[in-house]
Order: structure tokens, then sequence, then C-alpha cells
């Protein structure tokens, strides 16, 4: 398992930086319970570039060269407890001197961690995909690359997507919208000029007929209206988690914790959705079924 990291430090006589990176990784790995002599200790680490920045003389007439050092080290497998080494050393080595700074990059560990994460938002972004364009296809029975037509929210890429490129990779709008967007559906997008509100009332046979269209929701059916209200407690959690794991990020232990709670309840509302129009929930009266019904 390879580890890298970036450090800055002051380089000055007497300082051997090798000895002390190599003194602090077997600390922390002793402290961790594993059995690693001052020799493996020593072919684990490998500093590979350095740059020095500018030199100062302090108070005392010592002078010292601000110094970037990245390294690496490469731990057994079968290391005990690697999680609590690799904290324990990047804590270590941010509070010892000459060292001053240290940001860890390479970092199997939060890979696996955040590839983890991956799969479960993969999954459920799909559902949650899939139950929007249920809602908005039963809203709207044209134009289906335009399902967000009528709303505020809009895909935020520079480039609008094209009927004909999400028809290629058989996507639609849904995909283009992040999950802090999703809680903003169903908000309708009011006439922004003269113009669009004469056409208004020009098709509009009466007043009332005109102050209906301008308070219509896109979405109208009640229990779909009700669905994603629901969303907007539920997807912050998720939305804050997914960013970290977009960016490569460690998820903080409050995030994680406001994700693992969130989750079951999205998940539930989803399912919930879908079984209202699974096949074996709606037929009836001995109708031949199609598929399995435990696999709906």
């Amino acid at each position: 398992m390879r580890f890298e990291f970036l450090i800055v430090y002051f380089q000055s006589d007497g300082v051997d930086i090798n000895a002390l990176l190599n003194d602090k990784l077997a600390e922390v790995l002793a402290d961790n319970l594993n059995e690693f002599d001052e020799a493996q200790v020593g072919q684990f680490m490998i500093p590979h570039l350095t740059r020095p920045c500018e030199s100062q003389t302090d108070a005392n007439g010592i002078s010292s060269t601000r110094t970037i050092l990245g390294f690496y080290f490469d731990l057994p497998d079968e290391t005990a407890n690697a999680d609590a080494v690799i904290s324990d050393f990047c804590s270590i080595l941010s509070d010892t001197p000459p060292i001053v700074h240290l940001v860890k990059f390479e970092d199997p560990l939060l890979l696996q961690k955040n590839q983890t994460y991956a799969v479960e938002l993969f999954h459920l972004e799909m559902k949650l995909r899939r139950v929007l364009s249920i809602v908005y296809l039963n809203s709207y029975d044209v134009e289906y690359y335009e399902l967000l037509r009528d709303e505020i929210t809009q895909p935020l890429a520079k480039e609008y997507p094209t009927a004909e490129q999400m028809r290629k990779v058989s996507e639609n709008e849904f995909f283009h919208l992040t999950f802090g967007q999703y809680v903003g559906l169903n908000n309708r997008a009011l006439p922004s000029k003269v113009s669009e509100i004469v056409e208004y009332l020009r098709e509009s046979p009466t007043f009332e007929s005109f102050k209906t269209e301008l308070e219509r929701t896109p979405v109208s059916d009640e229990m779909d209206r009700d669905f994603l209200a629901s969303l907007r407690d539920r997807l912050d959690p998720v939305e804050k988690l997914r960013n970290c794991i977009a960016h490569n990020r460690a998820v903080p232990p409050r995030i994680a914790q406001d994700y693992a709670t969130a989750k079951p309840g999205l998940e539930a509302e989803l399912n919930g959705f879908l079984q209202r129009f699974g096949i074996a929930n709606n037929n009836a009266g001995g109708e031949t079924q199609v598929g399995n019904p435990e696999q709906q």
C-alpha cells in the first residue's frame, strides 16, 4: 500500500529529515501493534523530490532553508491497524519541528472507502433519476427531452445538452442535475418578459385561467408533488457526501453519519414509489404477469 505526502520543513545544520521521518513512522507502526525492525522501516520510506525555497536567519543567528519535500512509503498489505497508522503518522508529523506543514495525497485506504461510497451513490442516484423520470413522463406527453422546460431548475452545464446528445446515450435532463438541484424541482419558472406575459394573456380565455396557468406547478399529481417535496430533507446529507467523493476528499465523520442516517429513509421513499407501479401490485384478477414478481 503506497501513501504519498508533501511536507514543508526548515532545513538547517543538524537536521536529518529522512531519519526523522523513519523514526516517526517506526513509532506509529509500533504503537499500532506492528513489529518491523529499523531496517525494514528504512526500506518503506522513499523521499523522491525536494525543492528548497527561501533561506532565513533567526534571532539566534541560526540559518535555515524552508524546503518542500515529497516522499512516499509502501506498507505491506498485512500491516495491522493501517488506518490508525496513517492517521497517527499525519498527526505526529504536523506537531514535530522543524516540520510546519503536511499534505497527504495517494492513499489506497481512502480510495477503497470512497469507491464503496461511489458504488452506493451510483445506484442511489440512478434509482432517484428513474423515479423522477416516471414522475415527469406522467406530467408531460410530448418533448420528452425537455421535461424541465417549465422548471426554474436547469442543468448547470455551460452548453445545455441537446435532445440528440441525450438520445444517443439513453439519458435525459435528470442526468445533468446535481443532488443539490433535485430538491428544487417542481418550482415553476414564471415569465420574465413582457412579451411572454402578453402571450400568456392572449392564450388565456379569462383572467382566472391566466392566473391558474401562472400558479400551476410543473407536476400537478398530488402524490407526485408530495414525493418531490419529501426529497428536500433527505438529499442534503447525500449531496454533502457526494461532493467529498466527487473531489476525492476524505469524508468527515459528521457527514458520514448524516449520510448513513438519511440514506435508509431516502431508499425507502424511492422503493415505496416504485412499488406503487410494480407489475405485481397492479396485476389483479389473475391476469398474466410479466416477469418474476419477486424481481420487480
